[in-house]
C-alpha cells in the first residue's frame, strides 16, 4: 500500500482548519455576547447565516468555471474562454437580481424585516 502524501497533507490541513475554526468560535461567541447583548448577537447570527445561505446559491459555478478554463487551456481551445467567463458572469448577475427581488418582496411580508428595515437594507 502506497501513501499519497498530497492526500494525507490535505486531510491533515482540513482537520487543522476545522479545529481552528471551532476554537475561534469558542472564543468569539462569549466575546460577541458580552459586547453585543442577546438581541444584537441574535441579529448578528441571523445575518451571518443569511450570508452562508447566499453562498449556497453559487451552485459551484466558480469551481465549474475554474475547471472549464483549465480544461480549455490544456486542450488549447482558447476560443471558448470568453463564452465561459461571460456565461458565469451572466449567471451571477441573474441570480443576484432574483435574490434582490425576493428580498424586496419579502420586506413587505416578514415583520422582522419591516421592524428593522434600515438594518435589513444594510
Amino acid at each position: 500500500m502506497t501513501i499519497n502524501y498530497n492526500v494525507l497533507k490535505s486531510i491533515i490541513g482540513s482537520v487543522f482548519f476545522k479545529i481552528a475554526s471551532s476554537l475561534v468560535s469558542f472564543i468569539s461567541i462569549p466575546l460577541l455576547l458580552a459586547h453585543l447583548g442577546k438581541v444584537d448577537y441574535g441579529i448578528w447570527v441571523t445575518l451571518t447565516a443569511l450570508v452562508a445561505w447566499l453562498n449556497l446559491f453559487d451552485f459551484g459555478s466558480g469551481y465549474s468555471l475554474k475547471n472549464k478554463v483549465t480544461e480549455s487551456l490544456v486542450e488549447e481551445q482558447k476560443d471558448n474562454l470568453n463564452i465561459l467567463i461571460a456565461g458565469t458572469i451572466q449567471f451571477y448577475l441573474i441570480s443576484t437580481f432574483v435574490i434582490l427581488v425576493a428580498f424586496f418582496i419579502s420586506t413587505f411580508f416578514i415583520s422582522a424585516f419591516q421592524d428593522n428595515f434600515k438594518l435589513s437594507l444594510l
